[in-house]
Formats: structure tokens, sequence, C-alpha cells
């Protein structure tokens, strides 16, 4: 359940974990992105009357010199394309990559693809086969300017035992079936640049291992099979094909 903490214009909201079926912290996923450089919605975990709380900051709010607190529109990608919601995910008609990353070209700003590839590379790393159409998205800010939001719902479905993944990353369906060049042909098929998508990807793996280790350093409640299935989809991403 997730709530603003005071209003609809509030610049947080508190999450509180449903009890069942037990959910690893996603305040942990995000640290493991934040650790990575990628641009993420800001997360702290408290507690208050004995239960665990996640509090994040709202992206799409800016506060003026006066403190008024203004809304910064979002536009998802299902929107964007004017894909009905309830066929987000690829699989049952929903966008692609290919098409989400066209938009990202024609519309927002020079370094947007970049954030668009390190988000899908992320995104099969942490085994999140949720990662649909809904949960991209654009900021249209007041200049008139285009930028990708921050990720902001991170999950690890092959914990749950789901491989699925809701876009196809080079036609490839499975997330634990992806391997390292099939990310780099994916996002080479966009037109990008083949040497510096391989160092880009290459990169964030590489960093990975430490990543999730300062996370799980960070968040309390982590279980160990959780880090441990994120451990071993990077361990097979960098398996030869």
């Amino acid at each position: 359940m997730t709530a603003p903490a005071r209003s609809s214009s509030s610049r947080s909201r508190t999450r509180l974990p449903a009890p069942r079926p037990p959910r690893p912290p996603s305040a942990s996923l995000k640290r493991i992105s934040k650790h990575l450089g990628l641009d993420v919605a800001a997360v702290e975990t408290t507690e208050i009357a004995g239960r665990r709380l996640i509090v994040a900051e709202r992206y799409d709010r800016t506060v003026g010199a006066d403190g008024a607190v203004e809304r910064v529109h979002q536009e998802d990608f299902c929107q964007a394309t004017g894909t009905p919601p309830d066929t987000k995910y690829e699989e049952d008609g929903g966008p692609s990559l290919r098409r989400i990353a066209g938009i990202v070209q024609s519309v927002a700003t020079l370094d947007s693809l970049q954030r668009l590839a390190q988000a899908v590379a992320l995104n099969v790393m942490l085994g999140n086969g949720d990662a649909h159409a809904k949960n991209l998205s654009l900021l249209h800010h007041r200049s008139g300017a285009l930028s990708p939001a921050p990720l902001y719902d991170l999950m690890c479905t092959l914990y749950y035992g789901d491989d699925r993944l809701a876009m196809y990353v080079d036609s490839v369906q499975r997330s634990d079936r992806v391997r390292e060049e099939r990310i780099v042909n994916e996002i080479v098929r966009w037109g990008a640049p083949p040497t510096r998508t391989a160092e880009i990807v290459g990169d964030l793996l590489e960093r990975a291992p430490a990543a999730i280790a300062a996370a799980r350093e960070e968040t309390d409640g982590v279980p160990d099979d959780l880090a441990a299935t994120i451990e071993r989809q990077v361990t097979r991403l960098r398996a030869p094909a």
C-alpha cells in the first residue's frame, strides 16, 4: 500500500510493505541502482510504531522559491504509444523496447537513449520481468524538454520463480536466457554505436557485485536468497552464449 505523506502535491510517498506474501525490500534494489550511478527515485527506510516503512521522494514534484510544490507531468509509455494499460506487456501486444527507443530518440534529451540502455541492462540484471511500458516514463518539463523519468518500480521477479520478460531483449523472452551480448544487440538495433554500447553494458555488469554488496549492507532485512538470485543472474549474463 502506498500513500502520499501529506497531500496529492506532496513530495514524498510512504509505502507500507504488505505482510503477505513477503516481498524483498524494493529499497535494496533502488540502492543497487544508485550505487551503479543510475538515475533512480530516492528512497529511505524507517520504522514507525513498530512497522517498517519505505519512504520514496517524489521526483515528479518541484519546489519553488516560495515553497510552493508544483507537479511535473509524467507520461508512461502506454500513454505515449496509445496502448491500453491491460496490454502493457509485450506478450499481450504492448510496445517493444525498440518502439520505446524510437520515441525517446525523437523527443527526449540527447543522453536519453543511453539512460534507456542502462535501464534495460539493469532490469535484466535484477531479474526484473515487470519492467513493462507503464514502468518506464518521460517527464515533461516546464521548459518544454522531455527526459526519462528516474527508475521507480524495481523488483526481482526471478526471486519468485518468474523468468518472463515484460519486454523482449533481442527477441529473447526469458530473463534467465539473456546474455550480455543479447542486451548489446538489442540496444544496437535502436541505432546506438556498437562499441560504446558494449562498454556501457559491460561496465554496469562488472560493477554489479560491489553495488549489490553495498546495497545489502545499507538495507536491513534483505533475504540472503534475493542477493543470491541477482548474483546468479549477473554470472549468467556474463557467461559465454
